[in-house]
């Protein structure tokens, strides 16, 4: 009989992996990721920052 497992988060994902290894080469390997797209960050949104007219 199998048990319930537990859904892995985005958050355990980055969790895990800055548990893995030192802060510098975890940031590394995330921007790695992102940048082949192998992960992409659900919500994010790249916003415009326009000076104001007047």
């Amino acid at each position: 009989m199998k048990s319930k497992s537990k859904v892995l988060t985005f958050g355990d994902l980055i969790a895990s992996i800055y548990g893995a290894c030192d802060p510098r080469r975890a940031a590394g390997l995330l921007r790695l990721a992102a940048n082949a797209q192998l992960l992409s960050f659900p919500g994010q949104r790249r916003v415009s920052v326009q000076p104001a007219k007047g």
